[in-house]
């Protein structure tokens, strides 16, 4: 049997799967096929591009843990109190961001994260 040089989907047996380079959306645009944790730790520079993702989820830990992130959380759902939708790392990801925005206080969460991380076994 000849090994197939194009795949028809109509003919495609269940086996073959067509690789995408990068997922696209019904609208066009590109939809990110990083988990939330690793794009929001490196959008705010707490991770280097090189990370991995278990290193990345590690971190993710200590800071959904951090006590300011928490508050920032809290604001947010005070501010939406019917979004049901919205899931843990969601929430997260969007303290972070808000975080993120004052500078003092990212570079203070920065020295947190450093001080748990070199305390906690890996």
């Amino acid at each position: 049997m000849a090994a197939r040089t194009t795949i028809n989907p109509q003919t495609q047996l269940h086996t073959e799967h067509k690789r995408y380079d990068s997922v696209m959306s019904a609208s066009g645009k590109s939809v990110p096929t990083e988990p939330i944790y690793f794009r929001a730790l490196r959008e705010i520079g707490l991770i280097p591009q090189t990370c991995t993702f278990a290193e990345a989820f590690r971190l993710w830990t200590i800071v959904a843990r951090d006590s300011t992130v928490l508050v920032y959380e809290k604001q947010i759902r005070e501010k939406h109190p019917n979004n049901f939708n919205i899931g843990k790392n969601q929430l997260t990801h969007k303290a972070v961001l808000q975080l993120a925005e004052s500078v003092a206080e990212l570079s203070a969460l920065k020295k947190r994260i450093e001080n748990r991380s070199a305390s906690s076994p890996k």
